[in-house]
């Protein structure tokens, strides 16, 4: 039976969708948009037009391609900071339609994609461990928290089988914004010299 992955024309949706296909498995690629490109999975991977913020969308998709399993790839991360009511709707209200279709479906398990950024911005380098103390910041951070507490309930609450999974800071192929750490390695394969005029004291981890 085929996963459904959210935000499966977005830069990490897309990744998880090709990544899937080339394990042999049947995908659905759920978004707003079509993807940029088709996928190179080809045949393997169906995109549909959909929106998380609509519980009958993400129910009829569910249904309709026989979903037995879901990746919630799908967020807002740009402009969060000036549309703060939009990337709640997307990160929590989006996330709640998908663990409330995932329960009335009987869907087999969930995974949420979460951020490293809800434990907020530390003063050490030490390894980040799962039980720190979560101090998220900005409103991407505190949607994806919030995120997070609705897992744990429907985990506790109706047995959902749903996992979290906190990625560090992203970057790759597909990926459509330029973060700093792109413009170092583009400089580093073309062997060019690059100087940045702040920063250095900035710790993110890569």
């Amino acid at each position: 039976m085929p996963i459904l992955v959210t935000g499966g024309a977005g830069f990490v949706g897309s990744n998880i969708c090709e990544m899937l296909a080339s394990q042999g498995e049947e995908v659905v690629s759920f978004d707003l948009k079509p993807p940029d490109s088709p996928h190179a999975a080809g045949p393997r991977v169906r995109s549909v037009l959909g929106d998380i913020t609509s519980y009958d969308s993400v129910l009829q998709a569910i249904r309709k391609h026989g979903v037995d399993r879901i990746i919630a790839a799908a967020a807002k991360i740009l402009g969060d900071q000036e549309d703060p009511l939009g990337t709640f709707r997307a990160n929590v209200l989006g996330l709640a339609n998908i663990l409330e279709a995932a329960r009335k479906e009987k869907v087999e398990r969930v995974v949420s994609i979460s951020t490293a950024g809800v434990y907020g911005r530390r003063d050490d380098l030490a390894p980040l461990a799962e039980d720190l103390p979560m101090r998220p910041e900005d409103t991407y951070e505190h949607t994806k928290a919030q995120g997070e507490s609705l897992v744990r309930m429907y985990r506790e609450r109706y047995s959902l089988d749903v996992r979290i999974v906190r990625f560090p800071f992203l970057y790759g192929p597909k990926q459509y914004v330029v973060w700093p750490l792109n413009i170092v390695l583009y400089h580093a394969l073309e062997a060019k010299p690059l100087e940045l005029s702040q920063g250095g004291d900035f710790a993110l981890e890569y």
